[in-house]
């Protein structure tokens, strides 16, 4: 099997895995907050067209999306065409900020006296996170997000579970 095969091939899985399940997500998530979603590039034969551009020319290197940009770039500023992708984020770092009963838990769930009990983590910079997120310092809501999951992960399955508790 040539080179050329095998990123097509780990394409073509995620066309058959992963772009389903985003799809149905997406589909869900906009429906339930009145949103009308479009997938401008979501056409089979656009996609039976895109198999059988050469690998080398669909991505540069490690540059994604080289080819659209390639296309577009006539039409778009270089500011658009160089920026980042950008998904669609949680409201979490705002909740913590603005909604009380949020701040309340993640107070609370990531607080030294919470967090000393299980060992995992420096408490005093976790602290240093929390405050500099509600003094609009740093943005620091995934990484509370990912904390704050995480303790709870382990207060519900690993602290509180009859057969691992001692």
């Amino acid at each position: 099997m040539s080179n050329e095969g095998i990123p097509n091939q780990c394409l073509y899985v995620d066309l058959k895995t992963w772009l389903p399940e985003q799809l149905y997500f997406t589909d869900s998530v906009s429906m339930a907050h009145s949103i009308e979603n479009r997938l401008p590039f979501l056409d089979h034969e656009l996609a039976e067209f895109a198999f059988s551009i050469p690998f080398d020319i669909k991505m540069k290197g490690i540059k994604l999306k080289h080819l659209l940009r390639s296309a577009v770039a006539p039409i778009l500023p270089q500011e658009i065409l160089k920026q980042k992708k950008l998904g669609a984020g949680s409201p979490f770092p705002v909740w913590v900020i603005n909604e009380a009963e949020v701040k309340e838990m993640v107070m609370d769930t990531l607080s030294a006296n919470n967090l000393k009990q299980n060992g995992f983590f420096n408490t005093s910079f976790v602290s240093k996170l929390i405050e500099d997120h509600l003094n609009l310092k740093t943005n620091n809501g995934y990484k509370l997000w990912s904390l704050l999951a995480f303790t709870k992960w382990h207060e519900l399955y690993i602290q509180n579970s009859p057969v691992l508790s001692n």
